[in-house]
C-alpha cells in the first residue's frame, strides 16, 4: 500500500513561526537581565576587595615603621646614656622601664636583647601574657651568627632587617638589629627586637579595618604565603607557595606595584609594601637578589564567581521558565484550535479562519514585540553574513541610530578604533564555532561620543544545526565604569585621610617628646653663649654657633610637619595682596642679605582684594620666595628675584596672579610632576613639605598654584586668587 505524505495545515506553519520568535525574544531578554546582575555584583565585590587591599597595604607599612620607631627610639636613649657615663648600660630594670615606655600595645615582639661585644646576652626583655619580663643572665650566642657580625660593623643609625639564616619572613620570626656606640664611636652594645612572624601580621589584620568577607594573604620577595587571614595562628603556619599555586598571577604581581586583574583562577587584586625603600632611617637586609618585597593580595574565586550565576538561575530562572512554558502553551493550544477549524469549514472557511487566526497571531506577536522593544538591553539580530536584520528602541537610544539607517548594514559602524583587531577575530572564531562569545566594546555613537558596552553574542541554529542568524545583547555599562573609577578615587581618597589621621597622631608624639626637649637645649646653649661668651675661644663660640643653627632647622622642620599634618582652620578676611607680599620679603630680609640677592617687585596697582587668611598667604609666599632665592643661589651667582602681581583681563577664571620669578636652572623635567608631593625634595636639606603645604593651603582659598620652567631661563611660580567669596572647608 502507498504511504501517503500528509502536508501541515498553513495554521501550524503559522505556529511553528511564532514560537520560534517567542523563543529568540526570551533568550535576548534573560541574556540581557543576566548579564547586568552579574556585572553589577561583580563590581561591588571588587571594589570592596580593592578597598581592603589598600587599607592592609596602609596598616603593613604602618606596624614596620612602628617597629623601626621602637628600635630608634631604644636606640637613641641607651646611646644617650652613654653620653653621660662609661658605665655598662646593660641594666634590665632600665631597658624594661623603656621599653613599657612603648605602650601596652606593642604585642608584636618577643624579646628584646641587649649583647655586649662578645656576643653576651646579658638583658633579654621577654613579652608575654601582656607583661614584660627581665632577665639577667650571662649566655653566649651560639656560633656567633653572621648577623651579629653584620649589626656591629654598622655605622651608628643603620639598622638590620633579617634572621638568623638571612631575611626570610615566612620563618617563625625575624629580628630588627641595631648598633650601639659610645661617644668614641666604639662598639658598646648590639640591640636587637625579635618580631614573632605571625604575631606581626596578626596585628597588622586586626588595624586594616579589610572587609570581613575578603580573602587577603600577605606574600613574601619569593611568593610564599607568609600569612593568610583567618587560616594561619600560632598553632597552624602556613607553608604554601602562591607563586606555584599561581604562576600567571605571580608573574603579574611582580610586574608592576599595584594593579587588579582577572583570569581562570578568579579576580586578583595587590599592592606591594617595599619597606626599606619607605624608612627614612636607613635599612640593610642580606642579600635578597635586590628584592625585598611584601605583598599584600585579595582574591575572589571563580567559584564566588559562579555562585552569582547560581543565585541568578535559583531566583529568576524559575519565573522565566514559567512564562516561556505558558507562552508555548498558549500558541501550541491556538494553532491546534485554528488547525481543527480549518479542517472543520473546509475551503470556504479556511480563509476566515485563517484571518482571524493572523489576527490571534498578529497580537501576540505585538505583544511579545513589545516585550523585547522595551528590554533595558540593547538586541541586535544579523544573519550569518553579520549584516543587520533588527534592532531594538534601546540601541536606539543608546547609538542615536535608527533601525532604518543600520538594516543591511555590519556592526563595523561602530567601532572606535580603541578595540585590537585580535579581539574581532577571536569573537568571529568563537562564534563561527557555534560558542557564546561575551567581552567589552569601546564603540562610538552617532554623534560621535564613545560609550562602553558589554556584550553577549550567540548563534542561532536551524533545524539542522547550521547557523542561520546570530543574536547580540549589549548592556551600556559606560556609567558602570565610571561608578567603578569614582570607587576607587573614593578608597584612595580615604586611604589619603588614614594616613594624614597617623600623621597626625606622630605629630603629637613629636611635639611632646621632641620639641620641648629640643627648647630646653636651645635655651641653654644660648645662655652658655651669653654667660661664657668671655671665656670661650674662638672654636668654642663657633660650635655654639653651629649647634643653634641645627637647632633652628631642626624646629622648621617640626613646624612644617605639624603645619602639614594639622592644617588650621582659615581666618578670612578681604586682605590686599600686594602688601602681603611685601610682609614676606620683609621676613626674608636676612635670607636675602646672606645670598646678596636682588628683589624687583612689578605689583599691579588697584587691585581688587581677595577673600583669605593673611597670615596663611603670607607663608605661601614666604616660601615661594625663600625657593627662588635657593634656586638662583645654585647657579653660582647672586639670586635676582622678580615678583609681579596684575589682573588678567583676558583670563577664562576671575582671579588675582602673583608670579615668582627666580634666575636659577629651572626645574627637572623628572621631578615636575610631583613636586608638590609630600616628602618631595630636590635639596640635600629639607622635609619636602613646604611646597605641599602651599598647595593645600591655596586649595583651601579655592586657588591655583603651578610651577614652570620660565622661556628665559630660571623656574616660574603662578598663583591665582580668586577675588569672590571663599566658603570654609
Amino acid at each position: 500500500m502507498k504511504s501517503v505524505r500528509v502536508k501541515p495545515s498553513s495554521a501550524w506553519k503559522t505556529t511553528r513561526r511564532n514560537m520560534l520568535f517567542i523563543s529568540i525574544l526570551a533568550l535576548a531578554f534573560v541574556i540581557g537581565h543576566y548579564e547586568t546582575y552579574v556585572a553589577l555584583k561583580c563590581a561591588g565585590i571588587e571594589s570592596t576587595q580593592q578597598g581592603s587591599v589598600t587599607a592592609a597595604r596602609a596598616a603593613l607599612a604602618r606596624e614596620f615603621q612602628e617597629a623601626v620607631s621602637d628600635l630608634c627610639f631604644l636606640t637613641d636613649n641607651i646611646t644617650a646614656a652613654y653620653a653621660h657615663s662609661a658605665q655598662d648600660h646593660s641594666n634590665p630594670e632600665a631597658l624594661t622601664a623603656l621599653y613599657l615606655q612603648l605602650g601596652s600595645t606593642r604585642l608584636r615582639y618577643a624579646q628584646v636583647r641587649l649583647l655586649d661585644v662578645a656576643r653576651h646576652s646579658w638583658t633579654r626583655v621577654q613579652y608575654q601574657n601582656g607583661l614584660a619580663n627581665s632577665v639577667r643572665t650571662k649566655y653566649q650566642q651560639p656560633g656567633d651568627p653572621p648577623w651579629l657580625s653584620m649589626i656591629a660593623a654598622l655605622d651608628t643609625g643603620t639598622l638590620y632587617l633579617g634572621t638568623g639564616n638571612g631575611f626570610d619572613p615566612s620563618s617563625a620570626s625575624f629580628q630588627l638589629g641595631a648598633p650601639i656606640r659610645g661617644p668614641d664611636g666604639t662598639l658598646r652594645n648590639i640591640l636587637v627586637l625579635d618580631i614573632p612572624t605571625v604575631r606581626f601580621f596578626a596585628a597588622v589584620m586586626s588595624t586594616a579595618g579589610a572587609a570581613r568577607d575578603t580573602e587577603l594573604m600577605f606574600l613574601d620577595a619569593q611568593g610564599a604565603i607568609v600569612y593568610e587571614k583567618g587560616r594561619t595562628t600560632p598553632d597552624h603556619v602556613t607553608t604554601a607557595s602562591f607563586a606555584q599555586g599561581f604562576p600567571q598571577a605571580w608573574e603579574r604581581i611582580t610586574s608592576t606595584p599595584t594593579a587588579q586583574f582577572t583570569n581562570q583562577h578568579g579576580s586578583f587584586s595587590f599592592a606591594s609594601l617595599y619597606p626599606v625603600d619607605e624608612q627614612h632611617a636607613k635599612v640593610t637586609t642580606p642579600d635578597t637578589d635586590g628584592v625585598f618585597r611584601w605583598t599584600v593580595v585579595g582574591r575572589i574565586k571563580q567559584s564566588e564567581i559562579a555562585a552569582l550565576r547560581e543565585t541568578f538561575t535559583r531566583q529568576f530562572l524559575p519565573g522565566y521558565a514559567g512564562v516561556y512554558a505558558l507562552f508555548m502553551l498558549l500558541a501550541s493550544v491556538g494553532g491546534y484550535r485554528d488547525a481543527q477549524r480549518e479542517r472543520r469549514t473546509g475551503q470556504g472557511h479556511a480563509i476566515q479562519a485563517a484571518g482571524d487566526h493572523f489576527a490571534e497571531s498578529d497580537n501576540r506577536l505585538r505583544q511579545l514585540s513589545q516585550a523585547v522593544e522595551q528590554s533595558p538591553a540593547s538586541i541586535m539580530i544579523t544573519d550569518k553574513d553579520a549584516r543587520i536584520d533588527y534592532v531594538n528602541p534601546k540601541f536606539t537610544r543608546v547609538t542615536g541610530y535608527s533601525l532604518e539607517e543600520v538594516r543591511g548594514k555590519t556592526p563595523r559602524f561602530l567601532q572606535s578604533g580603541d578595540t585590537d583587531p585580535l579581539d574581532y577575530d577571536a569573537l568571529w572564531e568563537q562564534i563561527n564555532a557555534g560558542k557564546e562569545w561575551r567581552g567589552t566594546f569601546h564603540n562610538c555613537k552617532k554623534n560621535g561620543n564613545l560609550y562602553w558596552e558589554s556584550a553577549s553574542i550567540s548563534p542561532i541554529f536551524d533545524a539542522h544545526g547550521n547557523i542561520t542568524h546570530f543574536l547580540a545583547v549589549k548592556e551600556d555599562i559606560t556609567e558602570l565604569k565610571h561608578l567603578k573609577a569614582q570607587l576607587q578615587d573614593h578608597s584612595a581618597e580615604l586611604q589619603k585621610n588614614r594616613e594624614l589621621a597617623n600623621m597626625g597622631r606622630m605629630a603629637d608624639m613629636i611635639a611632646h617628646d621632641l620639641r620641648n626637649p629640643l627648647s630646653s637645649v636651645k635655651m641653654a646653649m644660648q645662655i652658655l653663649s651669653q654667660e661664657a661668651s668671655p671665656h670661650l675661644d674662638d672654636k668654642a663660640a663657633e660650635l655654639i654657633d653651629i649647634g643653634l643653627d641645627q637647632i633652628h632647622y631642626m624646629e622648621e622642620i617640626l613646624r612644617d610637619l605639624l603645619s602639614y599634618s594639622k592644617p588650621d582652620a582659615l581666618r578670612l578676611a578681604w586682605v590686599d595682596v600686594n602688601k602681603v607680599l611685601d610682609d614676606a620679603i620683609n621676613s626674608l630680609q636676612r635670607e636675602i642679605a646672606d645670598h646678596h640677592a636682588q628683589v624687583r617687585c612689578e605689583y599691579q596697582h588697584r587691585l581688587p582684594t581677595v577673600n583669605g587668611d593673611e597670615l596663611r598667604l603670607r607663608q605661601v609666599f614666604a616660601n615661594l620666595i625663600a625657593n627662588a632665592l635657593q634656586a638662583g643661589s645654585e647657579g653660582g651667582h647672586a639670586p635676582e628675584v622678580v615678583i609681579t602681581t596684575r589682573m588678567p583681563v583676558d583670563s577664562v577664571q576671575d582671579g588675582v596672579q602673583i608670579e615668582i620669578l627666580d634666575n636659577g636652572a629651572g626645574i627637572d623635567a623628572d621631578v615636575a610632576e610631583s613636586l608638590f608631593e609630600p616628602f618631595v625634595t630636590t635639596r640635600a636639606k629639607g622635609t619636602g613639605l613646604g611646597l605641599a603645604i602651599v598647595q593645600r593651603i591655596i586649595d583651601q582659598h579655592h586657588g591655583s598654584v603651578r610651577l614652570k620652567n620660565a622661556g628665559t631661563g630660571g623656574a616660574r611660580a603662578l598663583v591665582r586668587l580668586p577675588t569672590g567669596p571663599v566658603e570654609p572647608a
